[in-house]
């Protein structure tokens, strides 16, 4: 029977892990940095996601029980602040939006503890396969950049001569990086058996690799991170970038 791998793919982290022994839980602490801290008023936030933004929002988590989650079919503008929401965001630069100082970054980093991930030539596959003009096509995020470019080449071929010709089981876990779908088509076409797994949290890739052997990291790409918030409605930003609604606020 094949061995069944594990590869995650997040943001700020884009992580290829081999799943074999569940790791020691870390803990996780998030300190946030403060633009303004007035007294956060009781009522529900709404809180927009431009279409680039629905499935890259890291603090989903932390802001979902306390604002209303709005997706919108085009990118926010300053005409909806107020009479459609109160929050809004984006990736990407926007005419009239603020900036966050802090990007949104899918990086791939491949835990080297478990074969075949110890393999050289299996890493430059995988790193290969990870295109990111693939994972964000369609998106449409103004002024993000593009952080590898490198020939995709024969990754069937070069699987084979890496000593697998017949692939390997893989399972993809997906936290708040678009395009896991094209990454996995392209894993799927070397002759590898994927299976993809949505994960809710940030957190739990952490743990999943505290202890872990992770080597080889690349930047896959950076965005801008845009928002639009309504006059009165107090400001903080996550350390991940994103504004959070009032009632989030430690």
């Amino acid at each position: 029977m094949r061995k069944r791998l594990c590869l995650l793919l997040m943001a700020a982290v884009l992580l290829i892990a081999a799943c074999e022994a569940p790791p020691t839980p870390l803990p996780v602490v998030i300190e946030p940095t403060t633009a303004a801290t007035p007294t956060p008023p009781n009522q529900t936030i709404r809180y927009a996601l431009a279409p680039n933004a629905v499935n890259s929002l890291i603090d989903r988590a932390s802001i979902e029980p306390y604002a209303q989650l709005i997706a919108l079919d085009a990118p926010p503008t300053a005409d909806g602040l107020g009479a459609q929401y109160d929050l809004a965001v984006a990736l990407g630069r926007y005419d009239g939006a603020q900036q966050s100082t802090v990007p949104y970054i899918a990086s791939l980093v491949i835990r080297t503890d478990v074969p075949p991930l110890d393999n050289a030539e299996v890493q430059a596959i995988m790193r290969r396969a990870a295109v990111p003009a693939e994972l964000i096509a369609g998106l449409d995020i103004p002024g993000v950049e593009l952080l590898k470019d490198e020939p995709l080449g024969s990754l069937r071929a070069d699987l084979a001569s890496a000593g697998y010709p017949d692939g390997f089981d893989l399972t993809i876990s997906s936290a708040f990086v678009p395009g896991i779908e094209a990454f996995a088509a392209r894993l799927r076409e070397a002759g590898i058996t994927v299976e993809v797994v949505a994960m809710d949290s940030t957190e739990a890739v952490v743990q999943l690799v505290a202890g872990s052997r992770a080597e080889g990291g690349v930047n896959l790409f950076r965005a801008p991170i845009s928002y639009w918030i309504a006059p009165g409605v107090p400001l903080q930003l996550s350390a991940n970038g994103f504004p959070l609604p009032p009632r989030a606020m430690p």
